[in-house]
């Protein structure tokens, strides 16, 4: 189906899909849980996790993790 768009039927599709796909899902989940997958990162990977936004780095930064 993809294959059959014009490059401005896609550029639409990716304008309308983009905001979809960026989905912040640790603002739905409970802190204790976020703080709990974090747990599992190595020092590298929480840094890339702190680039990411301002929640982000707070959770990133948080001493429990």
């Amino acid at each position: 189906l993809l294959k059959e768009c014009s490059k401005t039927e896609l550029s639409i599709l990716a304008q309308l899909l983009n905001p979809l796909l960026t989905v912040d899902f640790f603002s739905d989940l409970p802190v204790e849980i976020v703080r709990k997958i974090l747990s599992y990162l190595d020092a590298v990977s929480l840094c890339h996790c702190a680039q990411v936004s301002k929640r982000w780095k707070e959770l990133s930064d948080d001493d429990i993790v």
